[in-house]
């Protein structure tokens, strides 16, 4: 939203697009000192020094192993001796739910990801991310309004503007509700996929304003899809290995439709243009 809206300033105020991009070099450096100046890590997890245990897991004395938090500011209640790393895990599974999903081989990889993740939270990721992501880069630059005030050259830039306002604020919304059905939302993407291509073929709606009111709607309905999937998987995944894995499965899916959109795209922007009216 931030690069968007400043791209947006940049342009509105009649800088030329080579040195709006030159200077939006910034970005990625501002990145880094948010990283490293205002994101404090967590207080880490020392253990008792052992030349064994390289994940910090030391054996005492006694040969055997103390975990010791270091920068709480009360002491832990209960000290966890164990006989070595296995123990810990064994420990850590013990304290688990029950149903523990078995996910050491490739093969109980794949059948976690085809019984409890293609269905419920990758099908919407990758369809959402490719209907959006086709809106924004193949179809939308081929829209705009020759008798609206703003000019040609500029319209695109309050499309991808205001769409990432909408991204901004339903990432935002599941602090305070969150949304079940994510299906339903994928699919009125692809209902918006279908309706812009139709909107630049035959101009269905001749308003600038009601079109920017729409791309809104697409921006809602892309960052509704995103977080209340991660919001899902994070409460019926359960903790450990499998929420980790399946997290990273679920980017697998919106990163592969956004991978799709861009070779459709190669295929899609130039057929729409061949039906966009001359100014």
């Amino acid at each position: 939203l931030t690069a968007s809206g400043f791209y947006f300033l940049m342009i509105s105020v009649g800088m030329s697009p080579a040195t709006t991009l030159m200077l939006c070099i910034v970005f990625p450096l501002l990145l880094l000192v948010v990283f490293v100046v205002f994101l404090h890590p967590v207080p880490p997890m020392r253990m008792v020094q052992n030349a064994e245990e390289s994940n910090g897991i030391t054996s005492s004395s006694e040969g055997k192993s103390e975990w010791q938090q270091v920068g709480c500011e009360e002491e832990l209640e209960k000290d966890y001796v164990v006989e070595s790393s296995a123990d810990l895990v064994d420990a850590v599974v013990d304290e688990g739910p029950e149903d523990v999903i078995p996910m050491g081989t490739f093969k109980e990889k794949v059948v976690f990801v085809r019984n409890r993740m293609l269905v419920p939270y990758m099908g919407p990721l990758f369809f959402v991310f490719f209907a959006e992501y086709l809106i924004n880069q193949s179809v939308n630059s081929n829209l705009y309004f020759p008798n609206s005030s703003i000019p040609k050259t500029h319209q695109y830039t309050y499309y991808y503007f205001i769409y990432n306002i909408g991204v901004f604020l339903s990432r935002s919304s599941a602090a305070w509700f969150t949304i079940s059905n994510i299906w339903l939302l994928s699919m009125l993407q692809v209902v918006n996929l279908f309706f812009f291509a139709f909107e630049v073929k035959y101009r269905l709606i001749d308003s600038f304003v009601v079109v920017c009111i729409l791309i809104l709607y697409v921006g809602l309905l892309g960052g509704g899809t995103f977080v209340n999937a991660f919001a899902r998987i994070s409460k019926e995944i359960p903790d450990g290995q499998p929420r980790e894995f399946a997290l990273s499965a679920a980017s697998v899916a919106d990163m592969t439709g956004v991978a799709l959109a861009s070779l459709v795209g190669l295929w899609l922007e130039p057929f729409l243009a061949d039906g966009t009216p001359e100014e």
